[in-house]
């Protein structure tokens, strides 16, 4: 699905069995048609909120596996859903931009049936939709929010906002590991994403929801080399096609054969690398634009000013993706090269920023 995409699908089951999914342009029978939609809302002040409706008008549980593609880092993902229950609709929200989402494995099970992950009973997925329970359930799993405890303490750093992030420096080339999505999940689910390897370096839960659940925080890597007055991005690219590429992520992820998914992902794996692209540097703007970089994108220097006899400079760099949307991203740095985002929190030029009337574009 693409943003904006509306989905009507009739299901025709047999007990709790699928015997078919069929894409229909009309609720002709309601009682047998889920119906989806993919929103995405943007404005000035915050990231881009993309939103999954999923209407169920089954008198059972429906679930499914659902991947992303998120423009932060280029590449499918899954992420977790939370099964929405007998004729409500379920949400779920990432607060990141996402050109694309694939949707599979759908399942119906009884209203009735119990979880079987670990011990939890059906009584423990209940209690995970209230907020004081689900606070319960930490200290029980002795989980902290908004923590990474196995990464290292020195890279480890907050921004203005206590926005939880990394920092590691290597010679020239300086590392962030920031918000790469955001994803609500019960604490059935939370048992499973805590035993992913990432947990507790670049993955953690960030806080607890109205309706009880964790929000979910994976942080993405973002590199940038800087030497003689230019800053480089480091972006991953392909030596295959965006169609092949696309139909490569297809195969792997509609496949319940996990040799054959580690096949198309290594073929992934092996069409790819990462290089570093040319972002910025005083004498590479032409009328405040330069589109001459490895990726091809446009770069333009929207503003520049100075606060407490500090230069500071704005540029929104954009390009188009394979659906033929615009994606755009604005970086704001001083003149020794410090994000003022992050980077000590450098406050007093974020309120000199403000004052600016240029449109910040988050990713």
């Amino acid at each position: 699905m693409f943003p904006s995409e509306v989905l009507l699908i009739e299901v025709l089951l047999q007990a709790d069995t699928i015997l078919s999914m069929n894409v229909v342009r009309e609720n002709l029978n309601p009682h047998n048609t889920i119906e989806l939609s993919f929103e995405q809302e943007d404005n000035n002040d915050t990231a881009s909120l993309m939103m999954l409706k999923v209407k169920n008008p089954f008198n059972k549980i429906l679930s499914f596996d659902a991947y992303i593609f998120a423009l932060s880092n280029s590449e499918w993902t899954q992420t977790s859903i939370i099964p929405v229950q007998p004729n409500t609709s379920g949400f779920e929200i990432w607060y990141d931009p996402i050109a694309n989402l694939v949707l599979e494995n759908w399942k119906f099970s009884p209203l009735d049936r119990k979880t079987t992950v670990d011990s939890n009973t059906k009584n423990e997925r209940e209690e995970s939709y209230h907020p004081e329970k689900t606070n319960e359930w930490l200290k029980r799993n002795d989980i902290r929010l908004n923590e990474l405890p196995l990464a290292p303490a020195d890279e480890i750093n907050y921004a203005c906002d206590s926005t939880l992030y990394l920092k590691q420096i290597s010679g020239d080339t300086i590392t962030y590991w920031t918000y790469g999505w955001r994803t609500p999940i019960d604490t059935i689910k939370a048992i499973e994403w805590k035993e992913n390897s990432s947990y507790g370096i670049s993955s953690y839960f960030k806080k607890v929801n109205y309706n009880g659940t964790l929000t979910s925080v994976n942080l993405i890597p973002r590199a940038y080399f800087i030497r003689n007055d230019s800053i480089m991005e480091e972006q991953k690219f392909y030596h295959i096609s965006n169609d092949s590429l696309s139909s490569l992520y297809r195969l792997a992820y509609s496949t319940n054969d996990s040799k054959k998914r580690k096949h198309y992902e290594d073929i992934i794996q092996n069409n790819s690398f990462n290089k570093f692209k040319l972002i910025y540097h005083p004498g590479i703007f032409v009328n405040n634009i330069y589109e001459g970089n490895y990726n091809n994108d446009k770069i333009t220097l929207i503003d520049r000013w100075k606060c407490r006899d500090r230069k500071y400079f704005a540029i929104e760099i954009s390009n188009y993706r394979s659906n033929g949307e615009v994606y755009k991203y604005t970086l704001v740095f001083d003149e020794n090269h410090n994000w003022l985002e992050y980077d000590g929190c450098d406050k007093i030029g974020i309120e000199c920023m403000k004052k600016r009337e240029f449109k910040v574009h988050y990713r």
